[in-house]
């Protein structure tokens, strides 16, 4: 690949923001039936500033307008990246988005326009600038993760800086490392650096299990268990994140079961997330999320 054309950065502010965007336990998250939203758009408008909305596998028939620094992550809960069909629109200082396939409408004028700075990665675009589909920009963006990724491609693991999936691009892959030779210009002030050669589901690393998610209905100050099958001989072991705030953990090893025991401190919703991994290794064995409900 052309190294020279990969030298451009963003401001340090968004390469750490978008390095660090992982679901947080407070995130907001969307999904047609057992989430808080229904709709992309009203978890925007309800969203914090800098808080995560993940958005699980589905068809978003909307526009959709940011107006203030949120990570938008797609999550493909086994029916297949989340699809956007509207307009999108950026107007936020920062805005992440990644895991998507972006439909767009056809039409005259920019279906995808950027006012301000934004990461954008792993997504896939129908096109970059035609008469179907238009992207407009006012400022430069980071159309590549600024971390790192391990994944797969023709039975090879590797890692690198990943971009976007674009169905318009003509670059060749000599060395077939699933990225393209040369960097997809979108504009002037525009690139991505690391185009895909094929749609980001075929980058996931074939043993890695798919996300599973299942609601847990909870009661105030009422504990309940989450037993995870384990085998300390391997080397793997759970690693699990949550809200402090609202809950309590403790845990305990036996018969080859972690448990880990939560009390609901305060009234809400959140989510638990669990990684099985070896604590030297990045690739995961299985991943495990719990969406919590707390009530009376």
């Amino acid at each position: 690949m052309l190294q020279a054309f990969r030298s451009f950065t963003l401001p340090i502010f968004l390469a750490l923001i978008i390095t660090l965007a992982v679901p947080s336990m407070g995130d907001v998250r969307v999904c047609k039936v057992g989430c808080s939203f229904n709709s992309v758009q009203d978890a925007i408008d309800s969203a914090k500033p800098e808080e995560a909305i993940i958005i699980e596998s589905d068809n978003y028939v909307e526009n959709i307008s940011v107006d203030k620094p949120l990570i938008l992550r797609g999550l493909d809960t086994g029916s297949g990246r989340p699809v956007l069909s509207g307009n999108i629109e950026l107007t936020a200082g920062v805005a992440i988005l990644r895991g998507f396939d972006i439909a767009g409408q056809d039409g005259e004028g920019c279906k995808f326009s950027i006012f301000g700075s934004a990461g954008i990665f792993l997504n896939s675009f129908p096109y970059s600038a035609s008469e179907h589909y238009k992207i407009c920009s006012t400022d430069a963006n980071l159309w590549n993760s600024s971390e790192l990724i391990n994944y797969q491609y023709e039975s090879r693991v590797l890692r690198s800086r990943l971009g976007n999936f674009w169905q318009d691009y003509e670059g060749k892959d000599e060395n077939r490392d699933g990225i393209g030779d040369e960097p997809k210009i979108i504009d002037n002030r525009n690139v991505d650096y690391y185009p895909l050669m094929q749609p980001p589901e075929n980058y996931k690393i074939k043993g890695e299990k798919d996300v599973r998610i299942k609601t847990v209905q909870s009661r105030l100050m009422e504990s309940f268990t989450i037993p995870l099958k384990t085998n300390p001989t391997t080397g793997y072991k759970w690693f699990v994140d949550y809200d402090y705030d609202l809950l309590d953990l403790s845990f305990e090893n036996s018969s080859g079961f972690s448990t880990f025991i939560f009390t609901p401190r305060k009234l809400g919703e959140t989510s638990i997330s669990f990684i099985y991994r070896k604590p030297w290794e990045n690739i995961v064995a299985d991943t495990r999320i719990f969406h919590v409900v707390i009530s009376t």
